[in-house]
């Protein structure tokens, strides 16, 4: 998906998933964001994105792929622990640390 935030835009491309219902994808990534504000991520990454930097589009995009793999419109499946175990299986640690950051 795209982003715009001020004068910037950015591509956000998605997770290698299987897709089995994209119905609820929506939800999620809107989910995602709230989730990211509350644990105050920054919007977009940095200009210059480097591998520590995590920000409310990537935990989104994380989030969005893991409700595509649900035949539910809302995944049942997702905990902490499941989401955590997803971005970590799906190359997305930094989004799997700042979660677990989270929790301590």
């Amino acid at each position: 998906f795209w982003a715009l935030y001020r004068d910037r835009k950015i591509h956000v491309p998605p997770l290698n998933v299987e897709c089995v219902n994209s119905a609820g994808a929506g939800d999620a990534l809107i989910a995602g964001i709230i989730i990211a504000e509350v644990l105050r991520l920054p919007f977009m990454p940095p200009a210059e994105k480097s591998d520590q930097s995590v920000s409310a589009l990537d935990l989104a995009n994380c989030l969005a792929a893991m409700s595509i793999e649900s035949p539910d419109t809302i995944n049942f499946q997702v905990t902490p622990e499941s989401f955590i175990a997803f971005c970590t299986a799906h190359g997305q640690t930094g989004v799997a640390e700042a979660l677990q950051n989270s929790s301590s």
